[in-house]
């Protein structure tokens, strides 16, 4: 109340944790907020769910996708795709990777993708996603 912020309700959701869902509604309806359940995603991360699933990270593969699709990379020069696929995948990963460890399947994917935008056949070298992975776990160690 001293400094003047308040919550903003329709930003908020009321989550349960051993509690009916019923109940949950009812008094998110007094609040006046949104309810919610497991899984729900926290800054675009799924919380709640299991990250060693490979669906668990669709969303990066999505956005991969989506930021890469092959008509605004067939318009660059290699040495800009290959800066824009380490750009894209170090900036869409990064809260994924520093939380959780990602499937070796998902990790193939990925490096096929780039291989595929790149017109590589391994001759040029994004870098491993798994050391980088690592590499953001190991910081909360």
């Amino acid at each position: 109340m001293v400094s003047g912020l308040k919550i903003n309700l329709f930003k908020s959701s009321l989550l349960g944790v051993g509690v009916n869902q019923s109940e949950v509604t009812s008094l998110a309806s007094i609040t006046r907020c949104a309810a919610t359940k497991f899984p729900f995603s926290y800054l675009g991360i799924p919380m709640g769910g299991s990250m060693s699933r490979v669906n668990s990270w669709d969303v990066i593969v999505d956005r991969f996708l989506k930021r890469l699709s092959n008509w605004k990379v067939k318009m660059l020069f290699i040495g800009v795709r290959l800066t824009l696929i380490k750009y894209v995948l170090g900036s869409l990963g990064i809260y994924y990777f520093s939380l959780f460890r990602m499937p070796v399947t998902v990790f193939h994917l990925l490096e096929s993708l780039s291989a595929h935008f790149l017109g590589d056949n391994g001759g040029l070298e994004v870098g491993s996603l798994d050391a980088f992975n690592r590499a953001l776990l190991v910081k909360w160690k």
